[in-house]
């Protein structure tokens, strides 16, 4: 069951760091995940897919604001202390962007007026760039 609350930074400030969604839709993973200030999504690329470890900038998928991250699974699985998540390699993007809702305490106009990202909705665009990837595994 996907949480379909709108998102908050503000409420989520002092939990900090939690993944909200984890999913498994066949040799993939995502990952819908807040970091207290603003959510983001992660997909886990199979090892053997012929995109794996190229350049985030180098790959044209179509997801909000462009892939910004790139990083193998070992790293990954270190950061969010999580083993599931080594065997990928991990894409992703943010919605922090000046249009979004965000919370960061220490600037002195936080981004009130933005969209409110519901979390299912970045989780949906998560499943996008899932099947967008898998159409690029046999070119």
């Amino acid at each position: 069951m996907i949480d379909r609350r709108i998102y908050k930074p503000h409420e989520n400030l002092l939990k900090g760091f939690e993944i909200l969604v984890k999913e498994n839709p066949g040799d993939y993973m995502l990952l819908v995940v807040t970091y207290g200030t603003h959510p983001c999504a992660y997909v886990g690329i199979p090892l053997t897919h012929p995109l794996a470890r190229k350049p985030c900038n180098e790959i044209e998928i179509d997801c909000y604001g462009g892939l910004t991250f790139g990083e193998d699974g070992y790293f990954v699985a270190k950061r969010f202390k999580d083993d599931d998540l080594r065997d990928y390699y991990w894409y992703g993007w943010d919605y922090a962007h000046s249009e979004d809702f965000g919370y960061y305490p220490a600037y002195p106009h936080p981004f009130l007026d933005g969209k409110a990202w519901r979390v299912e909705e970045i989780y949906q665009q998560a499943l996008d760039v899932i099947r967008q990837f898998k159409k690029k595994e046999v070119q």
